[in-house]
């Protein structure tokens, strides 16, 4: 049960590093320190190319949490 659990911790762990890996990605994308926060559904990396419409296509979004 022991060795359950800590594959379950070590998990989490990489699950958590991954989630830490993307958020620091996106902030490096940002402007600047004084860059308001994005509106969920709406970030997109600024060098990423936008199809007509002006939306991006296949880029990691921000999202309301699930509650």
């Amino acid at each position: 049960m022991l060795h359950r659990h800590v594959a379950e911790i070590d998990a989490e762990m990489a699950r958590l590093a991954a989630l830490r890996a993307e958020l620091t990605g996106m902030l490096t994308q940002m402007p600047g320190p004084d860059c308001p926060d994005p509106v969920p559904g709406t970030w997109c990396p600024p060098d990423m190319p936008t199809p007509e419409g002006g939306e991006c296509a296949d880029v990691p979004v921000l999202r309301e949490p699930v509650v």
